[in-house]
């Protein structure tokens, strides 16, 4: 889901002036236990797209500024990693480090 606010394309105008990217994107993934069978997963993703699809819930994600962006677990998995190695080059960059340790 994509949530469009001026704070977010600030950031991502930081990020890419960093050269990290931006994705102005907020990601609200359901999750199950590891090791659930595929045959599961894919079913629950399958409702999950089909419920994202309906007009009511079109209708209310739009009146809270986000617009729904279904996608299947691997792409999921890909955005993740993704984000995972974007978020390494810009502690890296940035010399980031965790406060209180």
């Amino acid at each position: 889901m994509k949530k469009q606010l001026m704070l977010v394309s600030v950031l991502c105008l930081v990020m890419l002036w960093m050269g990290c990217g931006c994705t102005p994107s907020f990601v609200a993934p359901p999750a199950a236990p590891g090791g659930t069978p595929n045959q599961i997963v894919s079913r629950l993703n399958a409702e999950i797209v089909r419920g994202l699809h309906l007009p009511a819930v079109i209708e209310r994600l739009a009146g809270a500024g986000l617009d729904a962006t279904p996608s299947s677990p691997e792409q999921l998995e890909a955005h993740i990693r993704r984000e995972i190695d974007k978020y390494r080059r810009i502690i890296a960059l940035t010399g980031a480090k965790p406060e209180g340790r």
